[in-house]
């Protein structure tokens, strides 16, 4: 797969090294731990993206 587009190649590579992230991360958490990582992470990649309040989303998780 050759991509041209400089913008579309870093946004692969950044979806990819995502991916990779949470993959070698979960190997290492229980089961009952693994879902709080996907939403902490998916939580960080909407607040770079200014799409998500970060202290209303941490006050959703831990419900204080």
């Amino acid at each position: 797969m050759c991509v041209d587009n400089i913008a579309e190649r870093s946004s692969n590579i950044n979806d990819y090294f995502t991916f990779s992230l949470y993959c070698n991360v979960c190997r290492s958490l229980f089961e009952k731990h693994k879902l709080l990582f996907a939403v902490l992470l998916a939580a960080r990649i909407l607040q770079s993206k200014g799409a998500i309040n970060m202290v209303l989303c941490l006050l959703y998780i831990t419900c204080q």
